[in-house]
C-alpha cells in the first residue's frame, strides 16, 4: 500500500508540486516581498529525504514523511529586505542558525520556539 501511494506521489500527477504557492504564502502575501521577485527567481532542486513512515501524535496515525529540500536564488535586494525583516520585533521571519535547528528550538520575542525535527535536512 505504501509503494502504491509514493509511486503516484512521485509522478506529480493530480496533485500540487509547485514550490511557488508556499513562497508567495508566506513571503509576498504578507507584504515582505513584491510578487516582482518571482520575476528573476532561481529554484533549484537539492535532495528528496527518503521517505519514512512516522506515528503522528497530531493525527493520531502513522504518516508518511517525504521532505523535497529547494535552493532558491534572488537578487541580492530581496535578500536584504528578508533579513531586515528579521530584525522587525513583530516579523514572522526569523533567521535560524544550525545549532538553534541541532536543539530544534530558538528564542523569539522571548519565547522558546520549537523547530521541527525535519528541518536538519537542510543542514
Amino acid at each position: 500500500y505504501t509503494t502504491t501511494i509514493l509511486d503516484w506521489f512521485n509522478t506529480g500527477c493530480n496533485r500540487e508540486i509547485s514550490v511557488y504557492r508556499e513562497f508567495i504564502e508566506e513571503i509576498i502575501e504578507p507584504g515582505i516581498l513584491p510578487i516582482d521577485v518571482l520575476k528573476n527567481m532561481k529554484i533549484e532542486v537539492i535532495k528528496q529525504v527518503k521517505p519514512k513512515m512516522a506515528y503522528s501524535t497530531h493525527f493520531g496515525k502513522n504518516e508518511i514523511l517525504v521532505f523535497n529540500i529547494f535552493r532558491i536564488e534572488m537578487e541580492d535586494l530581496y535578500i536584504e529586505t528578508i533579513k531586515e525583516s528579521t530584525e522587525n520585533k513583530n516579523s514572522i521571519l526569523k533567521l535560524i542558525n544550525s545549532k538553534d535547528i541541532k536543539k530544534q528550538c530558538t528564542n523569539h520575542n522571548g519565547k522558546s520556539t520549537k523547530i521541527g525535527a525535519h528541518a536538519k535536512y537542510i543542514l
